[in-house]
């Protein structure tokens, strides 16, 4: 086989870019999502209520890029209703909730 077969047609780059990003983005939405549920879940949130934070979550992603806007504002919905857990906590459920969401995107069919 040649390595003109293995290059990916002209044109192809654009919608594999446009896939990345589209899957990146989906990812870190649902893993906001999953945050957000764990945390207001922490804050006594249920049903609707439980559902609306976390999509207040996932909203607050948007202001800055990475993912600090989110850390800081569970931080400070933490310490507003006194659940003893800080930045490095909020982080490290973060990347427990991305690599969920990885593994789960892996294993569809």
């Amino acid at each position: 086989m040649s390595m003109l077969a293995l290059e990916p047609a002209r044109g192809c780059e654009d919608l594999m870019d446009r896939l990345d990003r589209e899957t990146r983005d989906s990812v870190l939405e649902r893993r906001n999502f999953f945050l957000g549920l764990w945390a207001g879940g922490l804050l006594g949130y249920e049903g609707d209520q439980l559902a609306l934070y976390a999509g207040e979550v996932m909203a607050s992603d948007m202001s800055e890029p990475g993912p600090d806007d989110v850390i800081g504002r569970l931080v400070k919905d933490f310490a507003a209703h006194g659940v003893p857990l800080g930045a490095a906590d909020v982080r490290a459920q973060l990347q427990r909730a991305e690599r969920l969401v990885r593994s789960e995107l892996l294993s569809t069919d």
